[in-house]
């Protein structure tokens, strides 16, 4: 994980980690975490990778969500997954 964030600011960074922690907390809801990045002024809608450990049972998986400054939320329009 250094070497993909190669010390990078993290406010200026196009990669964000989470601890194994963060999807334990988003169980309970989004509320739990809205919080995480927040309080950082980090928008991990501005990043192209986003990882996430998931400790569960203990088994241990990574969960990667890639172009997410891809995603837009446009209000009342219903999402296209062919675009």
């Amino acid at each position: 994980m250094r070497w993909i964030s190669r010390n990078e600011d993290p406010s200026s960074s196009t990669v964000h980690f989470f601890t194994s922690h963060f999807f334990t907390a988003l169980s309970d809801g989004p509320e739990a975490v809205s919080s995480w990045t927040a309080k950082k002024n980090i928008n991990i809608f501005e990043r192209k990778l986003i990882f996430i450990p998931i400790n569960e049972h203990l088994h241990w998986s990574l969960c990667v969500v890639v172009n997410c400054d891809k995603i837009k939320k446009i209000k009342g329009e219903s999402s296209n997954l062919d675009e």
